[in-house]
């Protein structure tokens, strides 16, 4: 979602084209957080990593994605 909204001003849509997590704890009680953050925002190269904590803010698990910005196809 975060890649198609740096995107859609660009005239693009965001394509995965990697993704790695790792999962350090688990939860069992309470509230899961995740919070995406840009790396980097390039005209077709898009980056985020998204933090999960727990209710205490331990962390939980590291995500990162990697999406190439396509371009849209013109209506006719």
């Amino acid at each position: 979602f975060a890649a198609n909204v740096w995107a859609l001003p660009l005239d693009k849509f965001a394509v995965g084209i990697d993704i790695n997590a790792s999962h350090t704890k688990s939860a069992t009680t309470g509230l899961v957080t995740a919070t995406c953050t840009a790396i980097s925002l390039g005209k077709t190269i898009t980056l985020h990593e998204i933090a999960v904590v727990d209710s205490s803010g331990s962390r939980l698990s590291t995500i990162r994605i990697t999406n190439l910005l396509r371009d849209r196809r013109s209506e006719k």
